[in-house]
């Protein structure tokens, strides 16, 4: 499957859902603009471990939704965190779940529910598949395919492609095949560590990688295709990995811009609306009385109201 160019315009990604997730392990909120700027081609960026505590936001134009982080003792920041960014450019409507669990990041796109999870290494791996398992594949009739994605810190090696197999992995792949669930990485990114660790492991003198963001859902999506962005740490220790596909649906039509008034700016001295109002509305004016007069031929006709209605309109907004 071919790859999103990160610089293909969105007019021409038309109905193309590219999801991304990435472990920014407590990035700093201000570096926000650096990594949406990486990643313009993800229609939605769900970003795990954001230690990020309520009620705050990161400075971005992009739409967000959390599941905030737990507070840590002592500490100003929190642990855990999930946050999803949308992409202003990104025509579909997201519609976002909230969720009870700490774990667990729900939202829904066209005909798509999706739930992003972090699963931290140190919760038992039975309660963290109980998580998974406790997960709906729908809440509305109108969901017809699930996405389950984002840091399961579970490794396999026959599954991923990792180098060892842990008790996690061997339970989420026993799982997989009693509901048969695919794993993309394992089908494009099948070896390709999404985790690389910076510092050295003692007595062995080699990196320490696995392959822990996943992107797990049912094998209905359309013209699926997944990215490992290895190129990209954004100073983290994980790389961001992008799952796209095709949305079944058109987007919805755009609707018309709205203006903003600032209606005080009609009390300024210097304002001058109100003269042009006046004279730019004159033959507007006169067309409407031609209804009214006896000697117009348009005497007592029924008027186009919709077409009075722009022209009216239009006058408001030309002034």
């Amino acid at each position: 499957m071919s790859e999103v160019n990160p610089t293909t315009p969105y007019a021409q990604l038309n109905n193309m859902l590219t999801m991304t997730i990435w472990n920014c392990n407590g990035l700093p909120r201000q570096t926000i603009d650096q990594i949406t700027t990486s990643l313009l081609s993800t229609s939605m960026l769900f970003m795990t471990e954001t230690w990020l505590l309520a009620p705050l936001q990161f400075p971005s134009p992009w739409k967000q939704y959390h599941t905030y982080g737990l507070p840590v003792d002592g500490n100003y920041r929190g642990k855990m965190g999930i946050t999803l960014l949308i992409n202003p450019s990104f025509p579909y409507q997201v519609i976002h779940f909230p969720s009870p669990s700490p774990y667990v990041l729900t939202c829904q796109v066209a005909n798509i529910l999706i739930h992003c999870v972090y699963l931290p290494p140190s919760m038992p791996d039975s309660e963290a598949l109980d998580i998974l398992k406790s997960l709906p594949e729908q809440t509305h009739p109108s969901q017809t395919s699930t996405i389950l994605c984002g840091d399961l810190n579970a490794r396999h090696h026959t599954l991923l492609g990792d180098s060892r197999t842990s008790r996690r992995g061997t339970l989420l792949l026993e799982w997989m095949m009693e509901t048969g669930l695919v794993c993309w990485n394992q089908r494009f990114a099948f070896g390709i560590p999404t985790y690389s660790c910076q510092a050295r492991r003692a007595n062995t003198g080699y990196a320490y990688t696995s392959m822990i963001d996943l992107f797990l859902s049912h094998d209905n999506l359309v013209n699926p295709s997944l990215r490992v962005h290895e190129d990209l740490s954004m100073g983290s220790d994980h790389h961001p990995v992008s799952l796209s596909c095709t949305l079944t649906s058109s987007p919805p039509l755009s609707s018309h811009p709205r203006f903003l008034w600032r209606l005080s700016r009609l009390s300024e001295p210097d304002c001058i609306y109100g003269k042009l109002f006046s004279a730019r509305a004159i033959p507007f004016k006169e067309h409407l009385l031609t209804f009214l007069d006896p000697g117009s031929p348009r005497y007592l006709t029924k008027p186009d109201l919709d077409l009075l209605a722009a022209t009216f309109v239009s006058l408001i907004h030309s002034c």
